[in-house]
């Protein structure tokens, strides 16, 4: 609750929900106990405020009790209202009796203002709410012939036309102390009418997801409300009765209609809205910094502005962070401000919850089991090789809401290609230190030669392989792989390397800012061109918030979802945020003018060196690798991840991506070659090829496909 001087709230025209008319404390004094209450001390409190600000109790039609439901105390404060209205009124039940105790129980030191909410809510939509859980009157209070009545049911407060509606609340503390305040209704003049002319609307968030959300909420608000909103008032609440942040929004609106329809446009990823401006405050700021750093210029330009009425270019200033009086819009009177929606906080759950090693899934046998890691569950080693097993089902949240159009047009759930280089990276920890957080180490020479599509139940293995005898703790193969049908399906190869703690490496993220100035696209715009595409991200793999555009580069601004809020800490590579990243790519496709009607899928990598977890916000730093040309078809990307403090924690080099069963040239002699003396007699182990050759065999298709020489269809059909 805010308290303001009645004058003061008149002159700024605030929503005002009632008026204190008078207020006293005292003190019970010796009674028989600490908890005892003194009825005529109540008495004498209540009388002393009724005669010093001459209010007549007559007049009050509610009263919210102390009323704590307890055999003792209701008798007392209720024969101490009825001996304080009895030296002033001989009317019978005409004023309700409730306790919002009955409602919320006792609140202890702030069960005082929880009353007090109660009434101006009461006085705001002019009922009287009733006091549930209400049966039987204590036997020891007696209403008969009293002013007082328990109020039941939800009842209009009604009042002749002469009189206003006017409550009172008592309070009472735990040794003694006892307050009681008189409130009425603000009977409030007859509002301006304000002219129909445009008017700034500017709306503003910590996030661009929040930023999203308040629009939402407007929109809504002005689709529902009993009475249309006056657009003046509606403008001047938005611009004076909401802290400014970062994501901003402004905008020109002559109507409400012509507001709800820029709002939708702007939801649905439209471009140029005609006097829409979006930006981010603190990004924006070198532009307007000379404005803000001379008042006189400062002044002389937003005055001659507003005397032009030139709205778009004011909004527009204050998108990009100046901050400027706004009551120079309003020459003949401040607007009335009124009751909008408030701030759509993050719903972020704070719950201990269980530790990873806690975590549990279903093995065949239906008994739970507690697995390693949300991508790697059980260890499945032999003496022969280390190898871990998982079991999907497509609840996960990486594959519910990570959805691609196959070749066949099937849209299905596929584990994310990034999802591979976490397990790899798990299962590279557990093997060389027992636990899955290590997070120095790097990949290398991955490829994915298979989609994981999950439509039931599936179990994927990941095998390692050492590399080096001589250094068995450094380098090791690792191969992705399922077991099918015709046997076995390899989706992911690659290698790892152990990596010594480096120093921490940081982006000059201003410096890429600077150099980002062709154009920005926000996330409902991105995320429309990758559906386009055929790939469905449902919203815990919408990481992406919005994306600044320079020459053959960007940055993408990442959030972990609000649906997987608390699943951070059981990654190092969040398959969220990763994907978030690559992702991000669809912008430079975009930029270019080429934009695929087939799902770019990742293909190859050359590495992804680890110096860090991934945080909840992030920045991704996505350009055009060095090398040949990208085609329409191919796409090779570097890309550095780093947290909100610019501290890079994953550096990624050489991530190609190709459109998904593109036309490519012929298998290589050398692959060809490989090929062939790999199915006509390759060393089996149980039935399969030699895991050596089988890894010699996957760096031949590596290889080839980064020069261009198969494509990542053949590669399928070859692995």
């Amino acid at each position: 609750m805010v308290l303001k001087r009645l004058s003061d709230a008149v002159r700024d025209n605030d929503p005002i929900y009632g008026t204190i008319q008078g207020w006293g404390v005292n003190q019970d004094g010796k009674t028989n106990g600490i908890t005892a209450p003194n009825p005529q001390s109540q008495t004498r409190l209540q009388q002393d405020v009724y005669d010093r600000f001459g209010i007549d109790p007559g007049s009050i039609q509610l009263i919210e009790a102390h009323g704590t439901g307890t055999k003792l105390g209701d008798p007392i404060e209720v024969e101490a209202l009825k001996a304080s209205f009895g030296k002033y009124t001989q009317k019978t039940a005409y004023c309700a009796l409730g306790s919002v105790k009955s409602n919320i129980g006792h609140c202890l030191t702030a069960a005082g203002i929880a009353g007090f909410i109660k009434l101006m809510l009461a006085l705001k939509h002019r009922q009287q709410p009733p006091t549930i859980q209400f049966d039987t009157l204590n036997e020891h209070i007696d209403l008969a012939q009293s002013p007082f009545f328990v109020n039941r049911e939800l009842r209009s407060w009604d009042v002749p036309a002469s009189e206003r509606r006017q409550a009172a609340i008592s309070s009472f503390g735990f040794s003694g102390t006892n307050a009681h305040i008189v409130v009425a209704e603000h009977v409030a003049a007859p509002s301006v009418v304000t002219a129909t002319e445009p008017a700034i609307i500017v709306l503003s968030a910590r996030t661009a997801e929040q930023l999203q959300q308040k629009v939402r909420d407007l929109l809504a608000f002005i689709a529902t409300a009993e009475t249309a909103p006056d657009l003046a008032a509606l403008a001047y609440t938005l611009q004076v009765g909401r802290q400014p942040m970062d994501e901003r929004l402004g905008l020109v609106a002559a109507s409400l209609d012509e507001l709800a329809q820029k709002l939708r446009a702007y939801l649905d990823g439209a471009s140029n809205i005609a006097e829409l401006s979006r930006g981010h405050a603190r990004h924006n700021r070198e532009s307007v910094s000379l404005l803000g750093q001379d008042e006189d210029i400062k002044a002389t330009i937003v005055e001659r502005w507003v005397a032009q009425r030139k709205l778009a270019k004011l909004a527009d200033l204050w998108v990009k962070g100046l901050e400027w009086d706004w009551r120079l819009l309003y020459e003949t009177g401040l607007p009335q401000r009124i009751a909008l929606p408030t701030y759509p906080f993050a719903r972020e759950r704070y719950w201990a919850e269980a530790s990873d090693s806690e975590s549990t899934f279903a093995d065949s046998a239906g008994s739970a089991t507690a697995m390693l890691h949300p991508l790697l569950h059980t260890n499945t080693s032999t003496l022969r090789q280390q190898t871990y097993r998982s079991r999907f089902d497509g609840s996960e949240f990486f594959l519910a809401d990570h959805r691609v159009r196959l070749a066949d047009q099937s849209v299905e759930k596929v584990l994310p290609g990034v999802a591979y280089l976490e397990m790899a990276r798990a299962a590279v920890a557990q093997a060389a230190f027992g636990h899955d957080d290590a997070e120095h180490l790097e990949l290398r020479d991955v490829v994915w030669l298979r989609p994981l599509a999950v439509r039931e139940r599936r179990e994927v293995s990941i095998a390692l392989l050492v590399q080096d005898a001589d250094r068995p703790e450094e380098t090791l193969e690792f191969r992705i792989y399922s077991e099918t049908a015709a046997g076995q399906s390899v989706h992911c190869q690659g290698s790892s390397v152990l990596k010594p703690a480096a120093a921490a490496a940081r982006l000059d993220v201003e410096s890429l800012e600077r150099q980002m100035s062709q154009s920005r696209m926000e996330a409902p715009q991105l995320y429309q061109a990758l559906a386009a595409m055929g790939l469905a991200y449902g919203p815990a793999h919408q990481s992406l918030t919005a994306i600044e555009l320079g020459e053959r580069q960007l940055l993408a601004r990442l959030s972990l979802p609000a649906t997987i809020a608390n699943s951070d800490r059981h990654y190092v590579l969040h398959p969220s945020l990763m994907d978030g990243a690559i992702q991000a790519s669809v912008g430079l496709m975009l930029h270019g003018g080429h934009l695929p009607n087939r799902p770019p899928v990742p293909f190859a990598m050359d590495s992804a060196r680890v110096l860090a977890a991934c945080s909840r916000d992030m920045i991704a730093w996505v350009r055009y690798a060095p090398g040949p040309a990208t085609d329409a078809q191919t796409w090779k990307l570097d890309i550095d991840l780093c947290d909100a403090q610019a501290t890079v924690c994953v550096q990624i080099r050489g991530f190609a991506l190709r459109v998904l069963d593109a036309d490519s040239a012929a298998l290589p002699p050398a692959v060809a070659r490989t090929v062939a003396a790999s199915e006509a007699g390759a060393p089996a182990v149980d039935g399969e090829r030699d895991t050596a050759d089988e890894f010699a065999f996957y760096r031949q298709l590596v290889d080839a496909i980064a020069n261009n020489e198969i494509s990542i269809g053949e590669a399928v059909e070859l692995g």
